[in-house]
């Protein structure tokens, strides 16, 4: 579970919480944000891809917020302790920088693909050496079961892989899905985001999910 303590794997939160520059600082209210001159602080616009937790990056999400932007709302209009409510969670952006910066997290999506991968960052292990443990003690468990028919996968996603490889993926895919353990659900499906929904990578139900 993600804490207000940076996690090992994750890069540049070593660094001193960013605040807002007084030229830069959003304005209180909404009518006042509509009367601005600049509509964003000045370095909402800089790559964070070096700087960020590397668990924004987990797997591809089109259209998702810029951590540096999560991370400064969060720290503005919210403090230490608080519950921040995120009901169109996305890639976990916003639940993910709350959490880091020590606020409760409820979040909640339509997407099943969404709160997969919200929970992938916020159930994720905080130390690499636990990360590994728990990835072999579901391998060790994956090689226990048959490998799958692959036959009902689409063609299409046969033609990118080996047939074991993918058979092997699967195998493991399944094992993660029912233990509920997200975050490798997330790094089993990565390369095959797409069309995770329709190739039985994730869990069969979606629903509102809380994080405290």
């Amino acid at each position: 579970m993600v804490s207000g303590k940076a996690p090992v794997i994750g890069t540049g939160l070593d660094q001193e919480l960013s605040i807002f520059e007084a030229e830069d600082k959003p304005p209180e209210a909404y009518v006042d944000l509509l009367a601005c001159k600049s509509q964003s602080p000045s370095h909402w616009l800089d790559a964070c891809i070096h700087t960020e937790c590397t668990f924004h990056q987990l797997s591809p999400y089109i259209g998702k917020l810029k951590s540096t932007i999560a991370k400064d709302l969060v720290m503005r209009y919210s403090k230490p302790g608080d519950v921040v409510v995120d009901p169109f969670s996305g890639s976990g952006t916003i639940p993910l920088e709350a959490a880091l910066l020590d606020r409760k997290v409820i979040a909640y999506d339509v997407s099943l693909y969404a709160m997969t991968l919200t929970r992938g960052k916020l159930e994720a292990p905080t130390e690499v050496d636990d990360a590994l443990l728990i990835a072999n003690e579901l391998m060790m468990e994956a090689e226990k079961n048959p490998l799958p028919d692959l036959r009902r996968v689409p063609k299409w996603v046969r033609t990118f892989f080996h047939s074991r490889t993918l058979k092997k993926t699967f195998r493991f895919a399944k094992v993660v899905r029912e233990s509920e353990q997200f975050f490798y659900i997330v790094m089993s499906s990565r390369n095959i985001a797409p069309s995770a929904s329709r190739i039985s990578f994730l869990p069969k139900q979606s629903s509102c999910t809380v994080f405290t």
